[in-house]
């Protein structure tokens, strides 16, 4: 049986593959986990594909919607066009809608911005946030990708996948150092993880940027499989020890609301 590996993913059954539509899914990896809009050039050199191939797939993409194309730098990034499919392929009827009135609750009972989010490939992607009324407040892009390993809606939803996707996903990520506080090897992760699984929440303690905290907790479907993470996010300063508490519950509560929207109840749960 042949095989290809393609953005460390193994594919079988090469042979049946369409080579242009192979190049356009490695560029879309490629400036999807890339850190900011790259230039045909870039691309080629990181790809080891012709400029001119680079060329035409990225001009159809964003002729087709799919990616953003700066006209004087000429440089690409991912549109919402792609958030979209990866919402869709969640799969749950309507989720957005359902999350929204539990989003208000819990932005209204802490008084910090919330967010709702998803798993596509090796990262998360906000699709929905609601702002903190204060003064001070932290604010994500819809659409914005965030690591697994540093981030408590990453963790949160990495910690329930079922055992072999989770050594997949896990066996991916780049462990990169963003504080002093950011979990840097595999084996602390995995422990992080066991963690998160027996208390049923995650915390971000400023391990990617400093100042900020996070509190995750996981949404489930009938199947009791966890398909998206709410979390409240805002400055350390403010989510002192009382604080904490109140917010990890608050989380945990509004995250079961939204469960129970889209099916799931206490008594599906493994856990």
């Amino acid at each position: 049986m042949a095989t290809a590996k393609t953005q460390d993913v193994v594919v079988e059954n090469d042979r049946y593959h369409v080579p242009s539509l192979v190049r356009a899914l490695q560029i879309l990896e490629l400036i999807a986990g890339a850190p900011s809009a790259l230039g045909v050039s870039e691309m080629a050199a990181r790809l080891g594909i012709p400029k001119n191939s680079i060329f035409r797939i990225v001009t159809t993409l964003a002729d087709y919607g799919y990616l953003n194309r700066e006209p004087i730098l000429k440089l690409y990034s991912t549109s919402t066009k792609l958030l979209a499919l990866g919402y869709a392929a969640v799969n749950e009827s309507q989720l957005l809608e359902k999350a929204l009135g539990p989003m208000r609750c819990l932005r209204d009972a802490t008084q910090e911005t919330v967010l709702l989010g998803v798993l596509s490939g090796g990262h998360g992607v906000v699709v929905e946030q609601l702002l903190s009324p204060q003064a001070v407040k932290v604010m994500v892009e819809i659409g914005h990708q965030f690591p697994l390993h540093t981030s408590a809606p990453g963790k949160v939803m990495v910690a329930h996948l079922p055992a072999a996707e989770m050594d997949v996903i896990v066996e991916q990520i780049d462990f990169v150092r963003y504080t002093n506080r950011t979990i840097t090897d595999r084996a602390a992760y995995f422990q992080e993880l066991e963690r998160v699984r027996e208390h049923g929440f995650a915390v971000d303690r400023e391990e990617q940027v400093e100042g900020v905290n996070c509190i995750a907790a996981p949404i489930r479907n009938r199947r009791n499989e966890v398909i998206a993470a709410i979390w409240v996010t805002g400055p350390s300063a403010r989510f002192k020890k009382a604080s904490l508490e109140t917010i990890r519950r608050k989380t945990i509560e509004q995250a079961n609301v939204i469960s129970g929207r889209i099916g799931w109840s206490p008594s599906n749960s493994a856990d």
